[in-house]
């Protein structure tokens, strides 16, 4: 019997940006954490070198270690890290967060299924990684804002464990708040490597969000919308044992 699921957050309960979006994105997000310092009478240094120090920061580390906001922003704006003033190192993640921020909104069917697990009695768990290494805080008050806070039972990020899916670390602690094992516990989300591939290595069934209709050929349960979930968590249950990754453990809708 599943008695944990654990949610992405970005590109399955709330929608962001597409890969293809986030350089503009990530443009914007530049210019407001340079307005934000120069508002505080911080120097920076001219546009150019703010390029080429935007695209040296603009990768994530290959062993999946997080790679904190404050300090590539303040790598590039050439600051020293302001340990002594919280309220600048703050506004500045802000500042960067906010044209993210300002564009998501929670996709139609995210509520009605987080209400359907919890009306099932199922341990509901977003684990997220984050933008860029967003501070933890910052994005637990989007989660509030759109008010799924109430609707799970808690929130991981990968600021939390210093590591981004699909590290080990995230999982193995997903497990160990909701007090679940692999084998009872279910994982949804849109990206492949992360969501899937990566609960799977370490015995999660993962359920691959796919709402777009690209990925045909993916391995496991794929579903078209997170409204579908319901009638997952019915078969599984119903088959009385879990997936262990196979299309034909379960007999689900696969459109």
């Amino acid at each position: 019997m599943i008695k944990a699921v654990l949610l992405d957050l970005g590109g399955t309960l709330v929608k962001y940006y597409s890969m293809r979006e986030f350089v503009p994105l990530l443009d914007a997000a530049i210019e407001e954490a340079s307005r934000f310092l120069k508002g505080r009478g911080v120097a920076i240094p001219p546009p150019g070198s703010i390029r080429s120090a935007v695209a040296a920061e603009n990768y994530e580390a290959e062993d999946c270690s997080v790679r904190p906001l404050e300090r590539r922003l303040a790598r590039i704006f050439g600051l020293t890290l302001p340990g002594d003033d919280p309220e600048t190192l703050d506004g500045m993640c802000r500042a960067f967060m906010s044209p993210i921020f300002s564009i998501s909104r929670v996709y139609p069917d995210a509520i009605p299924v987080l209400e359907w697990l919890e009306d099932r009695g199922l341990t509901r768990l977003i684990v997220s990684n984050l933008a860029w290494g967003c501070p933890r805080h910052l994005w637990y008050e989007e989660v509030r804002r759109h008010g799924l806070d109430s609707l799970v039972d808690g929130f991981l990020c990968c600021r939390d464990v210093g590591w981004r899916k699909p590290a080990r670390e995230v999982f193995a602690e997903a497990l160990r708040r909701t007090g679940s094992s692999a084998e009872e516990t279910l994982f949804v989300g849109d990206d492949v490597r992360c969501d899937v591939e990566g609960p799977r290595k370490h015995g999660i069934t993962a359920v691959h969000l796919d709402r777009e209709g690209v990925y045909h050929d993916s391995e496991g349960i794929r579903i078209p919308t997170l409204a579908d979930l319901p009638e997952v968590v019915r078969a599984i249950d119903a088959s009385g044992a879990l997936l262990s990754g196979h299309k034909e453990d379960v007999k689900c809708s696969q459109r």
